[in-house]
Protein backbone atom coordinates (compact mmCIF):
# COMPACT_ATOMS: atom_id res chain seq x y z
CA UNK A 1 0.00 0.00 0.00
CA UNK A 2 1.20 3.90 -0.16
CA UNK A 3 1.40 6.33 2.60
CA UNK A 4 -0.07 9.62 2.52
CA UNK A 5 1.75 12.04 4.87
CA UNK A 6 0.68 15.49 6.45
CA UNK A 7 3.59 17.91 5.56
CA UNK A 8 3.56 20.39 8.43
CA UNK A 9 6.33 21.60 11.24
CA UNK A 10 5.08 21.76 14.52
CA UNK A 11 6.76 23.53 17.30
CA UNK A 12 5.65 22.45 20.60
CA UNK A 13 7.29 21.77 23.91
CA UNK A 14 6.56 18.20 24.25
CA UNK A 15 6.10 18.64 28.19
CA UNK A 16 2.34 20.33 27.28
CA UNK A 17 0.36 16.97 26.70
CA UNK A 18 -2.49 18.43 25.69
CA UNK A 19 -1.21 20.68 23.00
CA UNK A 20 1.59 17.36 21.87
CA UNK A 21 -1.30 15.23 21.58
CA UNK A 22 -3.32 17.24 19.71
CA UNK A 23 -0.70 18.15 17.29
CA UNK A 24 0.00 14.51 16.98
CA UNK A 25 -2.97 13.85 15.86
CA UNK A 26 -3.94 16.02 13.87
CA UNK A 27 -1.01 17.72 11.86
CA UNK A 28 2.57 15.71 12.77
CA UNK A 29 3.63 12.89 10.68
CA UNK A 30 6.11 10.09 11.20
CA UNK A 31 7.02 10.41 7.70
CA UNK A 32 10.44 10.93 8.27
CA UNK A 33 10.89 8.04 10.68
CA UNK A 34 8.89 5.19 8.31
CA UNK A 35 10.75 6.46 5.34
CA UNK A 36 13.97 5.47 6.68
CA UNK A 37 14.50 3.38 10.09
CA UNK A 38 10.91 1.59 9.87
CA UNK A 39 11.35 0.37 6.50
CA UNK A 40 14.38 -1.27 7.43
CA UNK A 41 12.35 -3.08 10.89
CA UNK A 42 9.63 -4.22 8.07
CA UNK A 43 12.11 -5.81 5.88
CA UNK A 44 13.84 -7.35 8.67
CA UNK A 45 10.44 -8.97 9.94
CA UNK A 46 9.11 -9.85 6.64
CA UNK A 47 12.80 -11.72 6.28
CA UNK A 48 12.48 -13.84 9.67
CA UNK A 49 8.96 -15.53 8.15
CA UNK A 50 9.48 -18.87 6.04
CA UNK A 51 10.21 -18.16 2.58
CA UNK A 52 9.52 -21.42 0.83
CA UNK A 53 6.88 -20.67 -1.48
CA UNK A 54 9.76 -18.91 -3.68
CA UNK A 55 11.36 -21.97 -4.69
CA UNK A 56 8.13 -23.65 -6.12
CA UNK A 57 6.36 -20.77 -7.60
CA UNK A 58 7.51 -18.09 -10.63
CA UNK A 59 6.93 -14.37 -9.69
CA UNK A 60 5.23 -11.85 -13.05
CA UNK A 61 4.45 -8.36 -13.33
CA UNK A 62 1.16 -6.64 -13.30
CA UNK A 63 -0.04 -3.37 -14.68
CA UNK A 64 -3.25 -2.79 -12.55
CA UNK A 65 -5.78 -4.43 -10.22
CA UNK A 66 -7.71 -5.56 -13.34
CA UNK A 67 -7.99 -9.88 -13.98
CA UNK A 68 -5.48 -10.59 -15.92
CA UNK A 69 -4.69 -14.04 -18.19
CA UNK A 70 -0.96 -15.82 -17.41
CA UNK A 71 0.44 -17.76 -20.46
CA UNK A 72 2.80 -20.35 -20.53
CA UNK A 73 3.82 -21.88 -23.92
CA UNK A 74 3.86 -25.51 -24.63
CA UNK A 75 6.00 -27.07 -27.17
CA UNK A 76 5.62 -30.56 -27.31
CA UNK A 77 7.69 -32.95 -29.29
CA UNK A 78 11.25 -33.40 -30.68
CA UNK A 79 13.35 -31.80 -32.93
CA UNK A 80 12.87 -33.54 -36.77
CA UNK A 81 15.97 -34.21 -39.31
CA UNK A 82 16.93 -31.61 -41.54
CA UNK A 83 16.51 -32.90 -45.02
CA UNK A 84 19.73 -32.57 -47.79
CA UNK A 85 18.21 -29.71 -49.25
CA UNK A 86 17.53 -27.89 -45.83
CA UNK A 87 14.34 -28.16 -45.07
CA UNK A 88 12.82 -27.78 -41.85
CA UNK A 89 9.90 -30.05 -40.66
CA UNK A 90 7.40 -28.17 -38.50
CA UNK A 91 6.19 -28.47 -34.69
CA UNK A 92 2.87 -27.60 -33.20
CA UNK A 93 2.28 -24.83 -30.50
CA UNK A 94 -0.12 -24.71 -27.98
CA UNK A 95 -0.20 -22.46 -24.43
CA UNK A 96 -1.88 -23.11 -21.35
CA UNK A 97 -3.34 -19.95 -19.18
CA UNK A 98 -4.13 -19.01 -15.45
CA UNK A 99 -6.38 -15.95 -13.76
CA UNK A 100 -4.15 -13.75 -12.32
CA UNK A 101 -5.07 -10.74 -10.35
CA UNK A 102 -3.54 -8.44 -8.19
CA UNK A 103 -5.02 -7.80 -4.62
CA UNK A 104 -3.57 -4.89 -1.67
CA UNK A 105 -4.46 -5.94 1.80
CA UNK A 106 -3.80 -3.49 4.48
CA UNK A 107 -4.92 -2.96 8.23
CA UNK A 108 -4.47 0.04 10.41
CA UNK A 109 -2.01 0.19 13.44
CA UNK A 110 -2.54 2.09 16.13
CA UNK A 111 0.45 3.72 18.47
CA UNK A 112 -0.62 4.54 22.02
CA UNK A 113 -1.32 7.89 23.68
CA UNK A 114 1.57 7.29 26.18
CA UNK A 115 3.97 6.01 23.45
CA UNK A 116 3.72 9.08 21.96
CA UNK A 117 3.77 11.77 24.30
CA UNK A 118 6.92 9.33 26.01
CA UNK A 119 8.23 9.81 22.52
CA UNK A 120 9.59 5.98 22.87
CA UNK A 121 11.18 5.01 20.16
CA UNK A 122 11.44 1.93 21.10
CA UNK A 123 7.78 1.62 19.78
CA UNK A 124 8.12 2.79 16.80
CA UNK A 125 10.82 0.12 16.00
CA UNK A 126 8.98 -2.74 17.01
CA UNK A 127 5.72 -1.68 14.86
CA UNK A 128 7.09 -1.46 11.67
CA UNK A 129 9.31 -5.06 12.28
CA UNK A 130 5.30 -7.15 13.68
CA UNK A 131 4.02 -5.30 10.90
CA UNK A 132 6.11 -6.92 8.25
CA UNK A 133 6.04 -10.45 10.11
CA UNK A 134 1.94 -10.18 9.86
CA UNK A 135 2.55 -9.10 6.20
CA UNK A 136 4.90 -12.04 5.36
CA UNK A 137 2.38 -14.71 7.70
CA UNK A 138 -0.59 -13.42 5.88
CA UNK A 139 1.14 -13.71 2.15
CA UNK A 140 2.31 -17.19 3.58
CA UNK A 141 -1.39 -18.28 4.00
CA UNK A 142 -3.38 -17.05 1.12
CA UNK A 143 -0.01 -19.02 -1.05
CA UNK A 144 -0.39 -22.21 0.65
CA UNK A 145 -4.41 -21.71 0.44
CA UNK A 146 -4.51 -21.17 -3.06
CA UNK A 147 -2.06 -24.14 -4.17
CA UNK A 148 -4.48 -26.74 -1.40
CA UNK A 149 -7.57 -25.18 -3.02
CA UNK A 150 -6.17 -26.64 -6.73
CA UNK A 151 -5.18 -29.93 -5.50
CA UNK A 152 -8.13 -31.63 -7.27
CA UNK A 153 -6.78 -30.04 -11.05
CA UNK A 154 -3.43 -30.25 -10.51
CA UNK A 155 -2.76 -34.18 -9.39
CA UNK A 156 -5.07 -36.08 -11.25
CA UNK A 157 -4.64 -40.11 -12.42
CA UNK A 158 -4.60 -37.94 -16.41
CA UNK A 159 -1.78 -35.99 -15.26
CA UNK A 160 0.35 -39.21 -13.84
CA UNK A 161 1.39 -37.44 -10.66
CA UNK A 162 -0.67 -38.58 -8.17
CA UNK A 163 -0.49 -41.57 -5.82
CA UNK A 164 -1.49 -42.89 -1.83
CA UNK A 165 0.29 -43.64 0.67
CA UNK A 166 2.47 -42.64 4.23
CA UNK A 167 5.80 -40.94 3.28
CA UNK A 168 8.37 -43.35 3.71
CA UNK A 169 11.17 -45.08 1.15
CA UNK A 170 8.85 -46.91 -0.60
CA UNK A 171 6.56 -44.83 -1.16
CA UNK A 172 9.59 -41.66 -2.47
CA UNK A 173 10.52 -44.45 -4.69
CA UNK A 174 6.78 -44.52 -6.01
CA UNK A 175 7.32 -41.09 -6.54
CA UNK A 176 10.54 -40.94 -7.79
CA UNK A 177 9.69 -43.07 -10.65
CA UNK A 178 6.15 -41.04 -11.46
CA UNK A 179 8.06 -37.53 -10.94
CA UNK A 180 10.89 -38.84 -14.00
CA UNK A 181 8.25 -40.64 -16.10
CA UNK A 182 6.16 -37.70 -16.61
CA UNK A 183 5.84 -36.66 -19.94
CA UNK A 184 4.44 -34.08 -22.97
CA UNK A 185 1.75 -34.52 -24.52
CA UNK A 186 3.30 -36.68 -27.21
CA UNK A 187 4.33 -39.08 -24.75
CA UNK A 188 8.33 -38.07 -25.12
CA UNK A 189 9.61 -37.90 -21.04
CA UNK A 190 10.56 -34.58 -20.24
CA UNK A 191 13.51 -35.58 -18.57
CA UNK A 192 12.72 -33.79 -15.10
CA UNK A 193 16.03 -33.84 -12.42
CA UNK A 194 15.59 -34.38 -8.82
CA UNK A 195 13.79 -31.41 -7.42
CA UNK A 196 12.40 -30.89 -3.70
CA UNK A 197 10.01 -32.97 -1.77
CA UNK A 198 7.14 -30.82 -0.36
CA UNK A 199 5.55 -31.65 2.72
CA UNK A 200 3.68 -30.36 5.80
CA UNK A 201 5.33 -30.01 9.54
CA UNK A 202 3.89 -33.48 10.15
CA UNK A 203 6.27 -35.26 7.75
CA UNK A 204 8.94 -32.66 8.34
CA UNK A 205 10.91 -35.25 10.15
CA UNK A 206 10.32 -38.20 7.78
CA UNK A 207 11.47 -35.50 4.88
CA UNK A 208 14.46 -34.94 6.37
CA UNK A 209 15.72 -38.93 7.49
CA UNK A 210 14.86 -39.30 3.48
CA UNK A 211 17.35 -36.52 2.72
CA UNK A 212 20.25 -36.86 5.08
CA UNK A 213 20.76 -40.14 6.18
CA UNK A 214 22.66 -42.27 4.43
CA UNK A 215 21.46 -45.35 6.22
CA UNK A 216 18.01 -46.55 7.71
CA UNK A 217 17.55 -48.60 10.85
CA UNK A 218 14.80 -50.13 11.76
CA UNK A 219 12.22 -53.08 12.37
CA UNK A 220 9.21 -53.94 9.71
CA UNK A 221 8.97 -50.80 8.67
CA UNK A 222 13.10 -50.69 7.09
CA UNK A 223 13.34 -50.83 3.74
CA UNK A 224 16.80 -50.95 2.92
CA UNK A 225 20.25 -50.68 4.72
CA UNK A 226 21.23 -48.09 2.46
CA UNK A 227 19.03 -44.63 1.76
CA UNK A 228 19.51 -44.11 -1.98
CA UNK A 229 17.52 -40.86 -2.07
CA UNK A 230 20.27 -39.34 0.33
CA UNK A 231 20.57 -35.90 -0.73
CA UNK A 232 17.87 -36.40 -3.64
CA UNK A 233 14.55 -34.38 -2.76
CA UNK A 234 15.17 -31.27 -0.26
CA UNK A 235 12.44 -30.75 2.04
CA UNK A 236 10.15 -27.91 2.16
CA UNK A 237 8.07 -27.70 4.75
CA UNK A 238 5.68 -24.63 5.10
CA UNK A 239 3.36 -24.25 8.34
CA UNK A 240 0.60 -23.38 6.42
CA UNK A 241 0.43 -26.50 4.00
CA UNK A 242 -1.98 -29.34 5.91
Amino acid sequence: GGHVFARHLVQVDRHEPEAFVKAAFSTASTANILSNVARKFALAGYGSVDQSWRKIAQIVSVNDFKQVKGVRLVMAGLLGDVTANGELSSISLSDEAQSIQAKTKGSIISIGRQAIINDDLGVLADVPRAFGFMSARTFNSDFWKKLSDNYATLFTAGHKNTMTGALSLATLATADQKFRDLADKDGNPLGLIDGLLVTSNSNRAKALELFKATGLIGGSTKDANTNVFAGTYEPVCPANLS
